[in-house]
């Protein structure tokens, strides 16, 4: 009885989780796109006269976003995914007669959790990679601009 109050437990700590990186996902894209937008007003107000470096730099800022933007959408549906095949392994695992098939069904369950759980891992590297560059890429031009007035 202890291992399934243990299951239990790991099956809401990991939803949890999930529901945190769901979240995380899905304030990423405003802060990105609100980046995008930011950097866009700068570039009308601030920067009229841009040179090559500058532009080569905001350049790769926009993109920098726009990947943090594309991975974070690609990795919501994988995040639901994942809560839903811990439901099914709880729904599998909940009842005292589990059943050999109820057993397989929960181990196939949590390979593809598994496996999702990779995929996330690698989306949240690229997304969080690309925007810290992003802003980074803003930073360096702000600085730029402020070494040479």
């Amino acid at each position: 009885m202890k291992i399934k109050e243990a299951l239990k437990d790991w099956i809401e700590k990991m939803k949890e989780i999930q529901r945190l990186q769901y979240d995380y996902f899905k304030f990423l894209i405003p802060l990105s796109t609100g980046s995008i937008f930011i950097l866009i007003a700068f570039i009308e107000k601030v920067l009229l006269d841009i040179n090559t470096c500058e532009k080569v730099i905001i350049f790769l800022s926009l993109l920098a976003f726009l990947i943090t933007i594309i991975f974070s959408l690609c990795t919501l549906p994988v995040i639901i995914n994942m809560i839903m095949y811990l439901t099914g392994i709880q729904k599998s695992t909940i009842d005292d007669n589990i059943t050999k098939e109820d057993e397989k069904e929960a181990y196939n369950l949590y390979g593809k959790f598994q496996e999702a759980l990779d995929h996330v891992k690698n989306k949240n590297t690229v997304a969080l990679i690309s925007y810290i560059i992003g802003i980074s890429f803003i930073l360096i031009t702000v600085l730029i601009r402020f070494i040479n007035h």
